[in-house]
């Protein structure tokens, strides 16, 4: 199966968080990778949609 079939029919699911791939593990990469993740998670518990963020709900 490939996959494009399994993404796609996980992210059918309303409780599925797809991320991106991270390729480069450097001490800096990771950081900036925890801090990218911790903004967007606090940005969507508090409502808000940031520069993260590709399609805002009722916009499309």
């Amino acid at each position: 199966m490939g996959h494009e079939i399994v993404l796609s029919g996980v992210s059918d699911s309303g409780n599925v968080l797809v991320t991106s791939h991270q390729a480069h593990f450097t001490r800096d990469a990771v950081g900036q990778i925890a801090r990218t993740t911790v903004t967007d998670i606090e940005d969507y518990v508090a409502g808000r949609f940031g520069e993260n963020v590709l399609v805002v709900p009722g916009t499309d």
